[in-house]
C-alpha cells in the first residue's frame, strides 16, 4: 500500500487551510492557559442554551415524540416488519442485550463484570470515567482539553469505550424483539429503563466539558450518534417521560455544541477523526431540526465531508492514513453518512458516491479467502456503530463494510464477498437489501 508523500499533501492543503491550522493552535493554547474562565464563560452560555430549550419544552418535546419525525433507516412504528426481518439474529440479540442489562460488556477481546451488589430489577450506576484494566480513575470535574489525559500507565480508550454506547443499538433491537413477543419472559420496557437511566447517570455524572469524557470530539461524536440510534429504537416508549426527553435533548445540544466548538481540525494533516467529528455534527443536525443550529451544522458538516473526501481519500479509493483499519474506519464513516443523505433526501456530489464505492472496492480486494484482512498499520478498533455482532466482532473482519456497500451500489459482487455479514447493510437500508 502506497504511503502518500508530503507533495501530495501539500497540494491539497491551502495557504489558507495553514494558516487557520495554525490560529486554531494559538486559541486553543491560549484556552488550556485560562480553563477556569473559559470554563465559567461556557457554563454561562450552556445555562443559557438550557433555558431557552426548557422554556420551549412542551412544543420541542411534542416535536420530538410526534410520529412525524425526520427520517431515519428505521421507525419505531414499524417495529413488527423488523423483528420479521430479524428472525436469524434474536437469539444472539436476546443473550447480548440480556448481558449488557446486568452491566456485563465486552471490550478489546476481554469481559468486564461491572455489576455491584444490588437487586439485579434495580438499575445500578456504571463508572464512566475509569480505566477497567489498570482501575486507573479520571476526575470528571476537572476541564479536559481536547485530545485527552494519558498518565499513570492508563489507557484512555479502555474509558472510552464504554462511553461511546455501541450497545444502544443491540437494547434497541432487543427491545423491539421482546416488545412484538419473540423474548418470551422478557418484559420489553426493562430494555427502554435502562436505556433512560444510563443516559440520566451518565449526564448526572459528566458534565460538559469536564472530566475524559469530553476529551476528544471523535468520542463525543461517535457517543452522539449511538445516543440517536436509542432515540429511534425507544422514542415511543411507554416507561420513558417527557422530561427525560427533554434532558435527553439538553444532553444532545450539549454534544453538538462541544464538536462545533473543538472540531479536530487544527493539524495540518486532518484524519479520521475529523470525519467522525463530522459525521456525529451531522446526525445531530439532521435528526433534531428543533435546536436552533441545526441547519448550521449539518449543512457545514456534509460541506467539509464532500471535501475532505477527496483530499483524505486518493483516486484510487484507499484512504491516506497509511492502515487498512483507518480505512475500514473512513469507508464505515462515508457509508453511514451517504445511507442517511439518502433516506433524507440530502444530495450529494456523484464524485463522492464513486469514491466511497471505490473505497469498498478496495475493501472486497484486500479481504483474504478466509474473510480476514491483512494487517497493515496502526491496529484500530473504531467503529460508528454496531447494528450486529456487538462483543463478538472481529476487527480483522471488514466484510460487513461490504454488505453496506452492495446494498448502496446495486454491486452484487460485494454483496456476494460480504458472505453472511450482511445485517449491517440490512439496517442502513432500512430492512430492504438491494
Amino acid at each position: 500500500m502506497r504511503k502518500p508523500s508530503f507533495t501530495r499533501f501539500s497540494k491539497v492543503r491551502s495557504v489558507a487551510h495553514v494558516g487557520r491550522v495554525a490560529a486554531r493552535r494559538l486559541y486553543r493554547q491560549y484556552r488550556a492557559s485560562c480553563q477556569k474562565p473559559i470554563l465559567d464563560d461556557w457554563a454561562r452560555l450552556a445555562e443559557g442554551l438550557r433555558s431557552d430549550l426548557r422554556n420551549a419544552a412542551p412544543s420541542s418535546i411534542g416535536r420530538l415524540l410526534a410520529l412525524k419525525r425526520p427520517p431515519f433507516f428505521f421507525r419505531a412504528e414499524g417495529s413488527r416488519d423488523w423483528v420479521l426481518r430479524m428472525s436469524t439474529q434474536g437469539s444472539a440479540v436476546e443473550r447480548e442485550a440480556t448481558s449488557v442489562l446486568h452491566h456485563q460488556f465486552r471490550f478489546f477481546g476481554k469481559d468486564f463484570d461491572l455489576r455491584s451488589a444490588r437487586d439485579d430489577s434495580e438499575y445500578a450506576p456504571l463508572d464512566w470515567n475509569i480505566d477497567f484494566f489498570s482501575s486507573y480513575r479520571w476526575e470528571a470535574d476537572r476541564v479536559a482539553a481536547p485530545g485527552g489525559p494519558g498518565a499513570h500507565g492508563a489507557d484512555i480508550r479502555v474509558a472510552w469505550e464504554l462511553n461511546r454506547f455501541h450497545h444502544f443499538p443491540l437494547l434497541g433491537q432487543a427491545y423491539w424483539l421482546a416488545l412484538n413477543g419473540k423474548t418470551p419472559g422478557l418484559d420489553a420496557e426493562c430494555f427502554a429503563r435502562e436505556f433512560q437511566n444510563e443516559c440520566l447517570d451518565w449526564i448526572a455524572k459528566n458534565p460538559a466539558r469536564c472530566g475524559v469524557n469530553w476529551a476528544c470530539a471523535m468520542e463525543v461524536a461517535i457517543r452522539a450518534v449511538n445516543w440517536i440510534i436509542g432515540f429511534h429504537f425507544f422514542r415511543l416508549s411507554p416507561s420513558i417521560s417527557a422530561e427525560f426527553w427533554t434532558r435527553y435533548l439538553t444532553g444532545i445540544l450539549d454534544h453538538g455544541n462541544f464538536i462545533w466548538e473543538n472540531l479536530e481540525n487544527d493539524q495540518l494533516f486532518l484524519t479520521n477523526h475529523y470525519l467522525a467529528d463530522l459525521v456525529g455534527l451531522f446526525y445531530i443536525g439532521i435528526n433534531f431540526p428543533e435546536l436552533a443550529d441545526s441547519r448550521k451544522w449539518h449543512e457545514y458538516a456534509l460541506a467539509e465531508l464532500m471535501r475532505e473526501s477527496a483530499v483524505q481519500v486518493d483516486r484510487d479509493g484507499v484512504q491516506y492514513e497509511g492502515s487498512l483499519n483507518y480505512h475500514r474506519f473512513s469507508t464505515e464513516l462515508f457509508c453511514s453518512l451517504l445511507a442517511l443523505c439518502r433516506i433524507s433526501n440530502v444530495p450529494v456530489p456523484p464524485s463522492f458516491e464513486r469514491r466511497v464505492e471505490k473505497m469498498i472496492d478496495f475493501v472486497r480486494s484486500y479481504t483474504k479467502p478466509d474473510g480476514n484482512a491483512p494487517m497493515i498499520g496502526d491496529f484500530d478498533e473504531s467503529r460508528l456503530h454496531y447494528f450486529s455482532e456487538y462483543g463478538s466482532w472481529s476487527p480483522t473482519d471488514h466484510r460487513y463494510l461490504l454488505g453496506i456497500g452492495g446494498h448502496l451500489f446495486g454491486r452484487s459482487d460485494f454483496m456476494e464477498a460480504a458472505g453472511p455479514r450482511i445485517e449491517e447493510a440490512r439496517w442502513l437500508a432500512g430492512g430492504n437489501l438491494s
